[in-house]
């Protein structure tokens, strides 16, 4: 799936929501600091789904750990 897809639904259906939370409330500057919140949440949301974090986990422990292993002794 499209990485740009899954942020465009996630950010619809978050807004969406804080959308309806301020309504009910009838406070604006609850959307408004959802708003700024989200460009947090979407760079989060955008690092864990690229799969890097995990890609880096990986390449540190096969790097650094991996070689003082009793295996290969």
């Amino acid at each position: 799936m499209n990485y740009y897809f899954v942020l465009t639904l996630s950010l619809l259906g978050y807004m969406t929501v804080w959308f309806i939370i301020s309504v009910i409330k009838k406070r604006n500057d609850v959307a408004d600091i959802a708003w700024g919140l989200w460009f947090v949440l979407m760079a989060w949301l955008s690092f864990l789904i690229s799969g890097f974090l995990l890609k880096r986990f990986w390449s540190i422990f096969w790097y650094h750990l991996y070689p003082y292993s009793p295996r290969n002794r």
